[in-house]
């Protein structure tokens, strides 16, 4: 990706808000890092502290929580969306989960730390700021809605119209975890 187009990322992620001040936008660019990760990269790993927030420029990654010897998938990304460990974001701590790339990914890229840093010298960010962690908390109330007052045919369907990546590349049971059924379920009527 050239200069010119992270700019313009970076513009329109914070146009979702309202349109920045183009004088922001060139402050905030020299803190945005480009970087390219292969699928099964791991983002963030279990008992990190995670230190960065993500925007997806393609690609895919999901997140997976431990228990019982096992692993369940509990969140995914996809193209044009921020991939933070949003807890860590509010007050740093260890991750309870392992985020990795499901696919070849191009991301932009910020440190938690500069990105703080960067909101102190300029209040003008913080409502952006609030507007991106408000997207992640309604996100997650949003799919835990989704998870209860949806059938289960058409959560299959939801999720192989909005995770068409995902859909390919995970196997079933991860997704049947995800949509919260059981795989014999999920092989039935997917």
């Amino acid at each position: 990706m050239e200069q010119t187009k992270v700019y313009q990322t970076m513009m329109n992620l914070l146009s979702r808000h309202t349109r920045p001040d183009e004088k922001l936008v060139r402050a905030l660019h020299p803190l945005v890092k480009q970087r390219a990760y292969e699928a099964k990269d791991i983002f963030i790993a279990k008992g990190e502290i995670p230190n960065r927030i993500a925007y997806i420029c393609e690609g895919a990654a999901v997140a997976y929580e431990y228990g019982d010897d096992n692993r369940r998938l509990v969140w995914m990304w996809k193209e044009e969306e921020l991939m933070m460990h949003t807890p860590s974001v509010l007050k740093p701590h260890r991750s309870d989960l392992d985020i990795i790339f499901t696919a070849n990914s191009q991301v932009m890229e910020i440190s938690v730390k500069e990105l703080y840093q960067f909101q102190r010298e300029n209040p003008q960010f913080t409502p952006y700021l609030g507007h991106f962690l408000q997207t992640e908390f309604s996100k997650l109330t949003d799919h835990i809605c989704w998870l209860k007052t949806t059938g289960g045919k058409s959560r299959i369907q939801d999720f192989q119209q909005e995770y068409r990546l995902h859909n390919m590349l995970l196997p079933d049971k991860q997704k049947a975890q995800y949509l919260n059924m059981s795989l014999r379920w999920y092989q039935a009527n997917k």
